[in-house]
């Protein structure tokens, strides 16, 4: 069959962002099919009328909610964005559609393809038609492992609306329960599955990790964080490091700022440092996805303030695997306690079964 995905691919430094791409690619090709990524340019909601954000503000307060929306940064200073080579990684191993799109193509789109899908990641984030694959055509549609990032639908005219867009769907499923929850709000079913990356396994990733990017001998607690605020000082990581000996390898996004250096490798050189990494402290999904990945002791830190609504997507994964306990409450020595690699090997196993059986059951 002919694919194609429609994701968050739009990134020059989240790394979790462009590998839940190559994953699900990747896993789809190696079931025979013909996947491509569809690159929508501006898949974003249109910017709100004066009308409908009235009417989604009083939704929110008939129903007791605070906005949760508004994305502040860790701070007001312009940061230098570094090249990560993501580009072309996009080039060497996720093939595309020549053509790039945006939601004004929307009603005119061809696509040589016999299904679409989108996912994985936050691509219910917002009300997008692009994300709820609203093009014409004969398509099977399918929702892999989507995400609303704890966005809630307030405004009941868009809760229509996306209900109407949901029931086109030949088979939804979602990243995290509380999807679940939403999706039957909604009037629909769906299915909880593994974010894509959990679908391939190490040796797949190592298959494309840089063999000649020198980690060093030493032992290193690999640091990343994206520029989310969080509840924990990077200084108070920093330190816990140094008394206990190792050396720390941090990564960052390009909205943390701080005083510590820090190093902008490409993705095959991000792998090899989950590699090589003896510990791993971080506050991203991804970054958690892959300690698991790669058998790394870890602790992931809870994002804070208006991000707090996406720490969900965590608790529900790390819930499942019986690790509740590696999300970070005051005690960073949690980070030495043994983790059952076996134990989570199992479920990820089940967890693949059963995607299988989902996508067997539509003909994919």
């Amino acid at each position: 069959m002919k694919i194609g995905i429609f994701t968050l691919w739009q990134t020059k430094e989240n790394y979790g962002a462009v590998l839940q791409c190559y994953a699900l690619i990747k896993y789809l090709s190696n079931r025979g099919h013909d996947v491509k990524l569809v690159k929508n340019i501006d898949a974003g909601c249109k910017k709100q009328s004066v009308f409908h954000r009235i009417i989604t503000l009083i939704c929110m307060l008939f129903k007791g909610k605070s906005f949760p929306y508004k994305i502040s940064s860790t701070n007001n200073t312009p940061t230098k964005i570094v090249d990560r080579g993501f580009s072309s990684f996009f080039d060497k191993y996720i093939p595309s559609y020549q053509k790039e799109f945006s939601s004004e193509d929307l009603e005119s789109i061809q696509l040589d393809a016999d299904v679409l899908i989108c996912g994985s990641d936050q691509v219910w984030s917002t009300v997008s038609p692009v994300y709820y694959l609203q093009m014409k055509g004969s398509f099977k549609r399918v929702a892999y492992a989507a995400s609303f990032g704890g966005f809630d639908i307030i405004n009941i005219f868009d809760r229509k609306k996306v209900s109407l867009w949901m029931k086109s769907f030949d088979l939804i499923t979602v990243r995290e329960q509380e999807g679940i929850e939403k999706c039957k709000s909604l009037g629909c079913k769906a299915t909880v599955v593994p974010d894509p990356t959990l679908l391939l396994e190490k040796s797949d990733y190592l298959s494309i990790a840089d063999e000649n990017y020198e980690t060093g001998h030493k032992p290193y607690l690999l640091l990343y964080l994206l520029g989310n605020t969080m509840e924990l000082e990077v200084k108070k990581i920093m330190d816990f490091a140094h008394n206990n000996g190792l050396e720390v390898k941090y990564v960052a996004s390009h909205g943390r700022e701080d005083k510590y250096d820090k190093i902008y490798p490409t993705i095959e050189q991000w792998l090899t440092l989950y590699r090589d990494a003896k510990y791993v402290i971080t506050n991203s999904f991804h970054g958690t996805v892959f300690s698991l990945i790669f058998e790394v002791p870890f602790i992931t830190i809870p994002l804070a303030g208006c991000y707090s609504r996406m720490n969900g997507r965590i608790e529900g994964l790390l819930g499942v695997i019986n690790l509740s306990e590696r999300i970070f409450s005051g005690d960073l020595s949690y980070l030495f306690k043994p983790i059952d690699f076996e134990y989570i090997t199992r479920i990820r196993i089940d967890g693949r079964k059963t995607v299988l059986s989902l996508l067997n059951s539509i003909g994919i």
